[in-house]
């Protein structure tokens, strides 16, 4: 994702970006010295208290602080994306027995958890926003999107990846004449603001 950023800062014409990936815990800012930091998909799964601190001891005053995500595929209401679901679901109790982890303990997780989690850390014009944007995926596309999953990647399904895969494949060909699979993919964000 940080090429994807590159490229299209660069077809932007934005030159004022520094890209960084790792572990935030590992990450060395000077204190103050971040205008903007985004937290993609993952809050959830973080030591959020101690996230959010870091981030704020690195913004700059009047910085922000977004966290992003997405519903995913696996949340649609198309007949494919049921499918899809019922199958990954299948899948995903068989390399997981023992369940999936959802979150840290003491984690905040729902509807709104990103602005409790960023008023409680002192953020404030906490707001969260939502949209829907067109879903048009080819079978390779969704398969894509699946081994980025913690619980439906190669890594996560070890050597039944290949048998999930064509067990999906075949069950999508069934259901679908065409060669696209169309739906609603909904996202969002929340932002706050280091107080000035």
């Amino acid at each position: 994702m940080i090429d994807v950023g590159k490229q299209q800062a660069a077809r932007r014409g934005i030159g004022n970006v520094t890209w960084l990936a790792g572990r935030a815990k590992d990450l060395k800012l000077a204190r103050g010295s971040v205008d903007f930091i985004t937290i993609g998909e993952a809050f959830h799964r973080l030591d959020q208290g101690m996230i959010v601190r870091m981030a704020l001891s690195w913004l700059k005053p009047g910085g922000c602080l977004a966290t992003l995500g997405t519903d995913g595929i696996l949340d649609g209401r198309e007949p494919w994306q049921r499918t899809t679901a019922e199958i990954a679901e299948r899948w995903k109790r068989r390399a997981f027995p023992s369940g999936w982890a959802q979150g840290l303990p003491g984690a905040d997780i729902g509807p709104e958890a990103g602005g409790r989690v960023l008023r409680r850390a002192g953020l404030v014009d906490v707001e969260s926003r939502s949209f829907t944007e067109p879903l048009d995926s080819s079978f390779e596309e969704i398969v894509g999107y699946l081994r980025s999953t913690p619980t439906c990647s190669e890594k996560g399904l070890r050597a039944d990846f290949a048998t999930f895969q064509a067990e999906l494949q075949a069950a999508l060909v069934a259901e679908e004449s065409q060669v696209r699979f169309h739906g609603e993919l909904s996202a969002g964000h929340t932002i706050g603001r280091k107080p000035k």
